[in-house]
């Protein structure tokens, strides 16, 4: 009797690369640790006082849509809130060099309107935060 037969080899193997498989897979978690250590960085900025801080700050935001464009994401809502992140950077670093062009005119309704976009970007930042948070503690 073949204690190996090519069915129970075949099925072995199989089973053998799952098993790799899944282990070379990032998990969840750590997947979701990449992307707020990323979002943690906001922590240490402070509101900028002065055009120079404003550029710089718009600065950041622009460095850091582009590092969390080079992370790689198996999970697909990871890959959906790391789209959505990156499409808000964005839109703040624009919203801030608005900010600079319209008080280097002295506009002040330009002023006002970037300021009410800033707000609503700070808003939308939230409820990301929570939305990735919830699911990465599913």
């Amino acid at each position: 009797m073949d204690f190996f037969n090519r069915r129970s080899l075949g099925w072995g193997l199989s089973l053998g690369m799952l098993v790799l498989i899944g282990c070379a897979a990032e998990s969840k978690i750590t997947q979701c640790n990449r992307l707020a250590e990323l979002v943690n960085r906001l922590q240490a900025v402070q509101p900028p006082q002065s055009p120079e801080e404003i550029a710089v700050l718009a600065t950041t935001f622009e460095g850091l849509r582009r590092d969390l464009q080079v992370i790689a994401l198996q999970d697909s809502q990871l890959k959906t809130l790391q789209e959505q992140l990156s499409t808000l950077y964005t839109d703040v670093a624009v919203a801030l060099r608005l900010r600079l062009k319209s008080a280097e005119a002295i506009n002040a309704e330009s002023q006002e309107k970037v300021a009410a976009e800033l707000a609503r970007l700070t808003a939308e930042e939230e409820k990301f935060i929570t939305a990735m948070n919830k699911f990465c503690r599913e």
